[in-house]
């Protein structure tokens, strides 16, 4: 094996507390230049999930020693995508294993190169200078609920609808895999984390980091990881690999511009893990603050400064007619209320503008909406678009009731404008 890297291994995997049948799976293949990682947790009826995950675990390794060619990225997306589609057919040809599906996370050493992949919602973690950082976004609906604002990040592993994906092997003839497209630079004491939700979904970001930066040997810290999520509870299978970086030419981590999350750690360290990432952020903060003082110069040659005698013809004359203005706005602005008074008394409110109605036909799509996420799902098989589908009837729904609320407000306020239109004003005491 010809790589700049010396690194060590361990993975375990563990039935847990609740479930009958382990639908994880693990796997590695050495290469002529490095080595490749796989993590997988399977889904479906039957034994189909356990199924899926081990098939999809030997379906990447026999791509890489048939098909590889080198370029890692092109590589990892390419051995995705095969094993989704011998999956799919695979299902479609056998009704047992209809609708099966795995989540997949892939980490390849190769020379002095490590990429990423995943498809679902499976994990990959580093450790670096006490810091954990999470490489994977999962392909969840919680995450887009996450993505949106809606939820925090805390709040979405306790979620109720966690365990929806919007991408998965198996399911679809089409996936789409992401794979970082530059390569991760590892400094020697790096630690890499591969894990399915049954480890994340248990434990918090910061006990894993704990057990991580722990110092002991990683079959030890695999065993350790794998009980605090029983302690935890156990609810899913739970599956862990570890790949720690004994030896490297790099002396800085660098993650060159993937999308991650700062999961845990002394955030102290972010200036040496990301020296490149500073300098954009530098290189941003400096330009509007350039620009921005360039214009305070423009600004201050012009503006009347605060407390300053006004005695320039010009601005007086300014000011004149800013006050001419005013009275003739607020002279227009009465003699509106007047007529629209006047109005009000004599006519009813147009049907389109009615609050009444305007509630009740919003109250019939509100019904109508809910009907019809009910029936989605109450489907018997679901997937990507199943989860789109009722994401946006519930997108729609939420502003349906927001709109539900202000026509409800309108309805008050136009019943108290009319009950005050129609009762003499009562004269103030002295």
């Amino acid at each position: 094996m010809n790589t700049l890297y010396a690194f060590d291994h361990y993975s375990l995997t563990d039935i847990g507390n609740v479930r009958t049948n382990n639908e994880d799976s693990y796997g590695n293949i050495v290469l002529p230049n490095g080595q490749l990682f796989i993590v997988c947790d399977g889904m479906g009826a039957h034994q189909a999930g356990e199924h899926a995950s081990t098939k999809c675990v030997s379906l990447i390794k026999e791509f890489f020693a048939n098909n590889a060619t080198g370029n890692s990225s092109i590589d990892l997306h390419n051995a995705i995508i095969f094993a989704n589609e011998q999956l799919y057919l695979t299902a479609q040809n056998n009704a047992e294993m209809r609708g099966m599906g795995t989540t997949v996370v892939v980490l390849l050493i190769q020379k002095d190169e490590i990429y990423v992949g995943h498809v679902g919602d499976s994990r990959i973690y580093l450790l670096s200078s006490g810091q954990l950082i999470q490489l994977t976004k999962d392909h969840s609906y919680v995450q887009t609920l996450v993505d949106q604002g809606i939820i925090s990040r805390h709040e979405m592993e306790k979620h109720p609808r966690k365990n929806e994906l919007t991408n998965a092997i198996g399911i679809y003839p089409q996936v789409k895999p992401t794979i970082s497209q530059t390569s991760i630079q590892a400094k020697q004491g790096d630690t890499f984390l591969l894990c399915t939700d049954g480890l994340n979904g248990m434990i918090s970001d910061d006990e894993i980091r704990a057990i991580l930066k722990s110092g002991k040997k990683f079959d030890l810290q695999s065993i350790q990881l794998v009980n605090q999520a029983k302690l935890a509870g156990g609810l899913d299978n739970v599956t862990v690999t570890i790949i720690g970086i004994l030896k490297s030419s790099f002396t800085q981590t660098r993650l060159n511009g993937m999308d991650f999350y700062a999961s845990a750690g002394n955030h102290k360290n972010k200036k040496s893990l990301f020296s490149q990432l500073w300098f954009q952020l530098v290189v941003a903060a400096v330009i509007p603050l350039l620009f921005f003082m360039g214009y305070g110069l423009i600004i201050d040659k012009v503006k009347i400064k605060e407390n300053e005698p006004v005695t320039t013809e010009e601005t007086t004359n300014e000011k004149e007619i800013e006050e001419t203005e005013l009275n003739k706005n607020k002279k227009d602005k009465n003699q509106d209320n007047k007529k629209n008074l006047g109005d009000e008394r004599k006519k009813t409110t147009p049907k389109d503008n009615n609050p009444q109605i305007l509630i009740d036909n919003i109250s019939k799509d509100i019904s109508k909406i809910e009907k019809e996420i009910k029936q989605i799902q109450s489907q018997s098989v679901q997937g990507p678009n199943t989860i789109k589908q009722i994401q946006d009837r519930e997108d729609k729904l939420k502003k349906l009731k927001n709109d539900f609320k202000n026509a409800d407000k309108n309805l008050k306020k136009s019943d108290t404008k009319e009950k005050n239109s129609t009762t003499p004003n009562s004269k103030k005491k002295n």
